[in-house]
């Protein structure tokens, strides 16, 4: 039987992810892609702030960014 391990890293702008063979550590797939909370702040404060301000002024989601 054939493992094979994932790797995801969340970061705050990049989402990357990849196959790794657990026996010979090879590589098999590489993906990256923008993570899609990029639009709401470069990083986490600035999405949590964000989500405060909506919260408190109930403003519809997508209808603001920073």
């Amino acid at each position: 039987m054939r493992h094979i391990y994932m790797a995801v890293d969340l970061g705050s702008t990049m989402i990357d992810s990849c196959l790794i063979d657990a026996e010979d550590k090879d590589v098999l797939a590489q993906r990256s892609t923008k993570n899609p909370q990029r639009l709401y702040g470069s990083d986490v404060i600035n999405r949590i702030c964000l989500k405060i301000l909506k919260n408190r002024w109930n403003i519809p989601s997508g209808s603001m960014s920073l």
